[in-house]
């Protein structure tokens, strides 16, 4: 079952990933770019930390791969194309952290407690977005950040259909997945701050 859900997650996210790019394309969505570098950032990070962490078993860390390819990708287009919203004093002092955790796990060479530590460099992360979505300085398609939800749920189900699982491995798929993408889904929602659905 683990390799059903992991693979669920996997297919799932390649899509959402395709249709953020496509929305953004069509100009449906207006990213926050810092949002964007900070989860760049943070996504090769919790990758690079992860991996280990689920013993690189590739259906439950499946996500983090995704993740950091598809961000790349993304960051390049959105970057290149000019279409998002301006920084802020907050993300900055969110990037610092990010890269006080790279630094902590370099000195360290613990990779749980740094993969905890992005968790909340994670969740922080979706504050430049929230909060243009409230201040209606950006929009975006419901339709990607539910189905987010649905494919980290995905992951979710990987990691507890595993006999080996540990209670960190959760921290990833919970507070980015779930916490974060659910957060800007129900901002987008509560606020009406998008032009439809797909």
């Amino acid at each position: 079952m683990s390799e059903l859900f992991g693979s669920l997650s996997l297919g799932m996210g390649v899509f959402i990933y395709c249709l953020y790019f496509r929305q953004v394309a069509r100009g449906m969505s207006k990213p926050n770019l810092f949002t964007w570098t900070l989860w760049l950032l943070i996504g090769w990070l919790n990758f690079a930390t992860y991996m280990p962490l689920v013993g690189n078993d590739p259906f439950k860390g499946s996500m983090t791969v995704v993740s950091a390819v598809m961000l790349t990708l993304l960051y390049i287009y959105i970057f290149r194309r000019g279409t998002y919203v301006s920084l802020c004093r907050f993300d900055a002092v969110v990037f610092v952290l990010a890269l006080g955790v790279l630094g902590f796990w370099q000195v360290t060479g613990n990779g749980l407690i740094a993969n905890l530590l992005l968790q909340v460099c994670f969740i922080l992360s979706f504050i430049p977005t929230l909060r243009a979505l409230v201040r209606d300085e950006a929009y975006e398609s419901p339709t990607v950040w539910m189905l987010a939800v649905v494919t980290y749920g995905f992951n979710i189900l990987a990691i507890a259909f595993d006999e080996v699982s540990g209670l960190a491995e959760f921290a990833f798929p919970v507070v980015n997945g779930v916490l974060g993408n659910g957060s800007v889904l129900v901002v987008t929602l509560w606020f009406r701050r998008y032009e439809s659905w797909f």
